[in-house]
């Protein structure tokens, strides 16, 4: 898990916050599973954004050798 705070430079009131997470399961030597998670919120909305945001991927990751 990964946090991220960005004040803004003229007011620490305006700020954002991001929280990251990810996890990754190894079946076989080519073959994973990945699972990713981002929450991200803003003190201060700014035109067309929301408040808060929630993202979330996944994935079936196969190598080839």
């Amino acid at each position: 898990i990964v946090n991220y705070y960005q004040p803004a430079f003229k007011d620490f009131n305006d700020y954002r916050f991001t929280s990251d997470i990810r996890l990754k399961v190894k079946l076989l030597d080519q073959l994973s599973i990945q699972f990713e998670a981002s929450y991200k919120h803003r003190n201060v909305i700014v035109d067309d954004t929301f408040k808060d945001d929630l993202e979330i991927k996944s994935a079936i990751v196969l190598r080839f050798p």
